[in-house]
């Protein structure tokens, strides 16, 4: 039977915390068994004995979260944010799954960590390719948009306006006053719909206001 300390530099942990996952069920009697029932539970926390110090997750854990992992597209900015989104849902992943088990190892703090880390360069990479999207012309300021938008509006509506006054003697010149009254209601009947058209994109908090 091989003693704690042997187990402690397989598994990569130190002699306390031996003693603490023979609580948790931990064979002892040989390490291979206790190999297997390591890679048989959920991520284990870093290795603190420095022997095993690269080993982070049980190899079958590895495997399945490497089959997740996003695709690169040949685009860096894209393929960066994709890689970041993907390690903050993954350290979110750990550390509710640290919180369902009672942090019955002591793990949950240092996912914590983990998942915070992972959330903050989530938000500089989201941020640099906003940024990156903006200065290609990709993505455009919403303000912009809506300048643009106004600008052409107004320009119809100057030209929509004046169309009874210029179109509608040329209409029927025999009954200039009939032509315009025509052209002025049709006019009026548009301008209408898109009154209307704009209530609807309204928020109803607004609409009421």
């Amino acid at each position: 039977m091989p003693s704690y300390r042997v187990l402690a530099d397989n598994l990569g942990v130190s002699r306390p915390r031996i003693c603490q996952l023979v609580k948790l069920g931990l064979p002892t009697h040989s390490v291979r068994a206790a190999l297997r029932w390591r890679e048989s539970r959920p991520p284990m926390r870093m290795a603190t004995n420095g022997k095993a110090a690269n080993w982070v997750v049980p190899p079958a854990d590895l495997q399945r979260r490497k089959r997740r992992f996003p695709a690169e597209t040949g685009d860096s900015l894209q393929d960066a944010l994709a890689t970041s989104i993907f390690a903050n849902n993954a350290a979110f992943e750990l550390f509710e799954e640290a919180k369902a088990r009672g942090d019955e190892d002591g793990r949950l703090a240092y996912y914590m960590r983990i998942y915070l880390a992972t959330l903050k360069n989530r938000f500089m990479a989201e941020r640099m390719a906003r940024e990156e999207l903006e200065r290609r012309k990709v993505l455009v300021n919403k303000q912009h948009i809506v300048d643009y938008c106004r600008r052409l509006l107004d320009a119809v509506l100057k030209r929509l306006r004046r169309l009874p006054d210029e179109t509608g003697p040329q209409c029927n010149p025999q009954n200039p006053l009939m032509g315009y009254e025509v052209l002025k209601r049709a006019v009026d009947a548009v301008l209408e719909a898109g009154l209307n058209a704009l209530r609807d994109l309204q928020p109803e908090s607004q609409s009421q206001a």
